[in-house]
């Protein structure tokens, strides 16, 4: 027989306290240090994007300042052979660059410095060589930049034929020289060339065993006659002795 429960037997097992439903709540200081966190994070994160568009935009702005400074032509010397130049106009500077089968030749004429520095590189080596820039006869860069066309093929009967003597020992020291000219020839040997008449002989060489080097032409703007701008032909050569 089962026994009965009365509201006493009941009562006796409940606890006496009212029974009361808690919820857990963040504090209002913890809400505020997540709220702050959230913001520094934010905060940085938005900083490094401006940074980075920041530098874009600078690097966009003095890369396109940089292009109008410059005037790049190539010239169809014949069906096999172009010579590509660069007039710098903020460096003061023209590079002239061609490459044959045979050879490669780099011109840079600097008018800040006033030298003119040519690196050959043929099958027997590399080398570069310096001398003093002839201003009488060469456009600058403002003035090669002032025309109003610039050809695309030769057609130039005039050809200037500069002889130079070799320094016997390579420069030392060619920190002097414009940033183009020691970019393009670092690591190469750097040889002076002295001005000199192309038929002239010196008496005091006439019994030394000389050799003469004739390198690689290459076309540029001559001033002829002082007020004659036009496309000439310039044929360095060099004499060892």
């Amino acid at each position: 027989m089962k026994p009965e429960l009365t509201m006493a037997d009941v009562k006796g097992s409940i606890s006496d306290g009212p029974v009361v439903l808690t919820q857990m709540t963040t504090a209002p200081e913890q809400k505020k240090r997540n709220t702050k966190k959230y913001l520094i994070i934010g905060g940085s994160a938005v900083l490094v994007i401006a940074i980075v568009l920041t530098a874009i935009l600078v690097g966009m702005y003095l890369f396109t300042e940089g292009q109008k400074n410059l005037l790049k032509y190539t010239l169809n010397v014949d069906k096999n052979t172009k010579q590509d130049a660069t007039v710098d106009e903020k460096d003061n500077s023209i590079e002239y660059h061609s490459k044959t089968d045979d050879y490669e030749l780099w011109v840079i004429d600097d008018f800040n410095k006033d030298i003119q520095t040519m690196k050959v590189k043929t099958g027997s080596g590399t080398n570069c060589y310096i001398g003093p820039l002839n201003r009488t006869s060469l456009a600058d860069p403002a003035t090669i930049k002032a025309l109003s066309n610039i050809p695309t093929d030769v057609n130039s009967n005039y050809t200037s034929r500069l002889g130079y003597d070799v320094s016997g020992t390579p420069v030392t020291d060619s920190s002097f020289l414009g940033k183009k000219a020691r970019d393009a020839c670092k690591g190469t040997s750097v040889y002076w060339l002295y001005p000199r008449c192309e038929d002239k002989s010196d008496g005091l060489q006439r019994n030394k065993r000389c050799w003469t080097v004739y390198h690689p032409c290459y076309y540029a703007y001559c001033i002829i006659n002082g007020r004659y701008l036009t496309v000439c032909r310039v044929c360095p050569w060099t004499r060892y002795c």
